[in-house]
Parts: C-alpha cells; sequence; structure tokens
C-alpha cells in the first residue's frame, strides 16, 4: 500500500512546512581544545549561543581530517522573557551575529556551527 506522497514521514514533513520547526540539527568543530590534556566530549554536553543556553549535543566524534572534535547537536530558539522555544524560519539563528560554545566537563570551548558539512581541511585552516 502506498503512502500518501509516496514516503513514510509525508505528513510529518506537511506538518512541519506549515507549523514550521523549533530546532535545528547542526555540526560543530570546537576550538581551542587540547585533545591530549583535556576531556573529550561525549554527547549530551550544554550548547550556548551568544551565552545563553540553546541546546544540547547529541553525539561526537574526533575528526582526524581536521585534527579537531566535531559535534553534532540541535539548537533551539528560546525567548528570554519566556522560555518558549521559537520557530526557526530562517539560518540567521545560526549565521548572523551567533557565537557558540559548548560545555565540556565545565568549561566552555568556542565552537563554529555549521549547516552544511564542515569544509575540507584547507578551508578550516585559512580561517
Amino acid at each position: 500500500m502506498s503512502q500518501q506522497g509516496g514516503f513514510v514521514g509525508y505528513s510529518a514533513l506537511v506538518r512541519q512546512r506549515s507549523e514550521g520547526i523549533r530546532k535545528r540539527l547542526l555540526q560543530f568543530v570546537i576550538d581551542d581544545h587540547e585533545v591530549d590534556e583535556e576531556p573529550w566530549p561525549w554527547g549530551g554536553e550544554p550548547i550556548y549561543r551568544n551565552g545563553v543556553f540553546c541546546g544540547l549535543t547529541t553525539s561526537t566524534a574526533f575528526g582526524f581530517g581536521i585534527d579537531r572534535f566535531i559535534c553534532l547537536g540541535y539548537v533551539h530558539d528560546y525567548d528570554p522573557a519566556t522560555g518558549e522555544e521559537r520557530l526557526l524560519r530562517t539560518n540567521e539563528f545560526v549565521n548572523k551575529e551567533a557565537r557558540f560554545e559548548i560545555n565540556i566537563a565545565g568549561k566552555l570551548y568556542p565552537a563554529r556551527a555549521y549547516i552544511y558539512p564542515v569544509p575540507l581541511p584547507s578551508v578550516i585552516e585559512g580561517q
């Protein structure tokens, strides 16, 4: 039996298009982290945007090609007055004036957020 729209998640996609999304999966590259000396991320670390909590990491791994840790995590835009999640209608929450940090064992590490795959090592070194 065929699903409406041709795939199982069709109704969820239609609902997201009409209601909007409240969280976004991002990739983070952790900067200023000494792999041999400091604690490693394991998943579940708090993510901060401009000093305000915005989500948690879901998984992490060491990127041997870029020689840094990469974390995946969902971010939310919380209204500071009410604490309610706001809709993420554009990529501005990630790109515009956003400074992300990830808390690993009580220490905040700067992290660059990527909506799309992490660039090649030559691109990262040039930043």
